[in-house]
């Protein structure tokens, strides 16, 4: 039986050396990233501001997972509420997920690409700042084709480590890449996201 614990220390050794960082977490729809986010934000605590995008309200999700209820949440469906967010709590959080980083880009850039890109740009940026003293976890989703995230050359700028989760086949189940090297697999539970491996 793998020890849980033991598996989420590694990989947090791994994408948060020195417990700061920027990490983003990409994959295709359904495939793990906000399970992945959530039982993060529940290890860590109340240090935790999770900002969700995605319209669907995650503290339910949170809830049942088991994250404490002391871990902030705020839903956001602009740029402008993002960057807010980040100011309001600029060092006095211990870790910053934003779920997903690049949702509102890829509606915002049908209306005018050159601004959303601008304000995309200027959140990696601010979020890059703020990893040099606490921990940044961004979701992100992945453009059509489901192998690279949306922004990817922005996000592989700013970020200190690109994680990707995938699927095995149609089941709850997939592998972990960090950095580009197979980390581990897991399953996607009620209870959130279970390591059934790790190195």
């Amino acid at each position: 039986m793998v020890e849980q614990r033991e598996c989420w220390e590694i990989l947090m050794r791994e994408i948060f050396p020195s417990g700061k960082g920027f990490a983003v977490v990409y994959g295709e729809a359904g495939v793990g990233k906000t399970s992945l986010s959530l039982t993060l934000a529940g290890l860590i605590g109340k240090r935790t501001l999770y900002i969700n995008t995605e319209g669907n309200p995650t503290y339910e999700r949170a809830i049942q997972v088991g994250v404490p209820s002391e871990i902030e949440f705020s839903d956001d469906s602009d740029e402008w509420g993002i960057i807010l967010d980040i100011l309001k709590v600029w060092g006095s959080k211990e870790l910053i997920v934003v779920d997903s980083v690049n949702s509102i880009f890829r509606m915002s850039a049908s209306y005018n690409i050159e601004a959303a890109f601008r304000a995309f740009l200027f959140i990696c940026s601010l979020l890059k700042s703020l990893s040099e003293r606490a921990m940044v976890l961004a979701t992100a989703q992945v453009s059509l084709s489901g192998d690279i995230p949306s922004g990817e050359e922005a996000l592989k700028h700013y970020s200190t480590v690109m994680v990707r989760l995938t699927r095995r086949g149609w089941k709850r189940e997939g592998k972990v890449e960090v950095g580009g090297k197979f980390f581990g697999e897991y399953k996607l539970e009620r209870g959130g996201f279970e390591w059934i491996s790790c190195r």
